[in-house]
């Protein structure tokens, strides 16, 4: 079995709000795959589009309705919901947030050329946005073999996106992964796209689906200077491409985030972490037993935890993480994105070969 390998980006940005994000250079998704081995606010009308949709929130307080007038490029269905919020701070506008829904299953293909984008979805919207793919995978059980998958979500220009992903058996029940993007929207750049492809030794195209039921949520920010309403730190961002974190086996920080909330907001906290053992405890499907741990905390005070079983492989294991949490109460908070490891006899890491972690903050109306 093959270890790993990421596709670096041309540049990168250290913690940063949306006002200062880097303007140059497009980071470049992590293209390679594993080794084998929610808003608050009310959601208004939801009518079916496809995924090439061109679709902009309203901003109003009457419902509305996005539909698509053109369905030639698209590779998938989806129903489109659009959130309405109309109060914001200052005279910064809201953030709001739109949410596209997979309307059929999209079968995976092996290796990084042969990614397919189960979102692709052109927008209105001219600025700062981050996305959340919520994907829902199963083993359709064509073949036996462990199959990994691999998601990227790119946003606009893109100054955040690597993929992550993790294996799965045949047999099992379909499980929901997320990952999570940021960039900024323009006119030459209007899409957020999320390509995934599979893989295994040896690999069957189609051994993977990603089913009806997954989500693509975008947060738009008003662009304008002194609104910043994101806030983001990753693993690579701040320490390269080369370093690696190993688990402890007991809860420790991977990422740090200093945030003011902007009064008449609230922090809507989200992560994703892929933890990576050197030689995966779990090698046998169904005899799994041995997890990772990860936890979003605000002064050590835990918001919430997310704790699963390393999915089986023969060789190099993977495991994808994500947590989310609403945290209320304007000024400063101390956040932080800490993670364990309930394995023994093999190093679990983070960077380098073995995935990202990456901790966001999308400040939204109280």
């Amino acid at each position: 079995m093959t270890p790993a390998v990421r596709y670096r980006p041309a540049r990168a940005c250290g913690l940063l709000l949306i006002a200062s994000a880097c303007a140059g250079g497009s980071p470049i998704g992590d293209t390679t795959a594993n080794s084998s081995t929610s808003t608050t606010s009310t959601t208004t009308t939801t009518t079916t589009a496809s995924a090439t949709t061109s679709a902009a929130p309203t901003t109003s307080s009457s419902t509305s309705t996005t539909s698509d007038t053109s369905t030639s490029e698209a590779t998938s269905t989806t129903e489109v919901a659009t959130t309405a919020i109309t109060t914001g701070p200052g005279e910064c506008a809201p953030v709001t947030s739109e949410t596209f829904t997979l309307a059929q299953d999209v079968l995976l293909a092996c290796g990084a050329m042969a990614a397919v984008d189960v979102f692709d979805v052109p927008l209105r919207h001219r600025g700062p946005a981050v996305a959340r793919a919520t994907l829902t995978i199963e083993h359709t059980q064509s073949v036996p073999e462990i199959h990994f998958w691999n998601a990227t979500v790119l946003v606009g220009e893109s100054q955040y996106g690597f993929g992550i992903g993790d294996d799965l058996c045949s047999g099992y029940q379909p499980v929901t992964r997320q990952n999570l993007g940021y960039g900024v929207l323009t006119e030459a750049s209007d899409r957020v796209k999320v390509p995934m492809y599979q893989g295994s030794a040896p690999c069957t195209d189609g051994a993977l689906a990603v089913r009806t039921g997954s989500t693509l949520t975008v947060w738009y920010a008003d662009p304008t200077p002194g609104c910043e309403r994101v806030a983001y730190t990753s693993w690579y961002a701040t320490q390269g491409f080369e370093a690696t974190y190993v688990w402890q086996t007991m809860m420790s920080p991977i990422l740090a985030l200093a945030i003011d909330t902007p009064p008449g907001t609230q922090a809507l906290l989200m992560s994703v972490v892929e933890g990576s053992p050197d030689k995966n405890p779990n090698a046998v499907c169904g005899a799994e037993t041995q997890t990772l741990v990860s936890q979003l905390r605000d002064g050590g005070a835990v918001l919430h935890q997310a704790e699963m079983l390393l999915p089986a492989s023969g060789g190099q294991g993977h495991l994808v993480l994500a947590n989310e949490a609403l945290l209320p109460g304007a000024g400063p908070h101390a956040v932080d994105l800490a993670v364990g490891a309930n394995v023994f006899d093999s190093a679990v890491r983070t960077g380098g070969c073995c995935g990202d972690a990456a901790l966001f903050a999308v400040f939204v109306p109280e």
